[in-house]
């Protein structure tokens, strides 16, 4: 599948992965209820709204407001590392499905 196909959760055989990750966003992100919306309404969006989200949170609006009432590194910081671990996820898991059909 193409890069939307597997950040927006439409791969089916990356679904368990991609929940297991969502609940350790969640749980990295608590402490920073503020920042909660924008994930949840990019996870609720189509394809391109979730992937974009995931590549760069910096570009929604939603967390874009939240830059300018907080600061940059407050709200980029725990935003980019919950993107790279949905990002990371989604590779590890479609890294180790490709193993086991080449092999």
């Amino acid at each position: 599948g193409n890069v939307a196909h597997l950040l927006s959760g439409e791969c089916q055989a990356l679904q368990p992965h991609l929940a297991t990750t969502l609940e350790n966003i969640f749980d990295m992100l608590a402490p920073y209820p503020h920042l909660l919306p924008p994930v949840m309404t990019a996870l609720q969006g189509d394809r391109e709204t979730v992937t974009t989200f995931f590549l760069d949170p910096s570009t929604d609006p939603g967390v874009i407001q939240l830059v300018q009432h907080y600061g940059q590194l407050p709200v980029l910081c725990p935003l980019f590392q919950a993107a790279r671990a949905w990002v990371w996820c989604a590779h590890r898991g479609r890294m180790r499905m490709l193993e086991h059909y080449l092999l």
